[in-house]
């Protein structure tokens, strides 16, 4: 089940500093699947990002990142998706966790 984000990433190309809003998808791990009778089975996938657009509010036009900094920022995003889906399962679970405690 891939998730659609969007994030605020700083990328610093001398002497200037550019504001990014990135799009992106994001793909969680899959953990292997043994031999069944419909399938012979499925490798493990691991978790990975994929970047839909770039936007920068400084910029004309499209932004276009260098593989580097392209690289650098998949990186960067894996990271901030997974702090991110973690904060919405605990929001998720303090709602519960509140709506047990809550009096009829």
């Amino acid at each position: 089940m891939s998730v659609k984000l969007c994030s605020l990433y700083t990328l610093e190309r001398e002497p200037v500093s550019y504001e990014l809003e990135i799009h992106y998808t994001y793909h969680p791990y899959q953990p292997a699947r043994g031999p069944s009778y419909a399938s012979g089975g499925e490798p493990e996938e691991y978790a990975f990002v994929e970047i839909d657009r770039v936007e920068c509010d400084q910029v004309n036009g499209p932004f276009e990142l260098t593989d580097a900094e392209e690289e650098d920022a998949l990186d960067w995003l894996l990271g901030e998706a997974q702090d991110e889906l973690m904060a919405r399962a605990d929001d998720a679970a303090d709602y519960r966790y509140q709506q047990l405690r809550e009096p009829y």
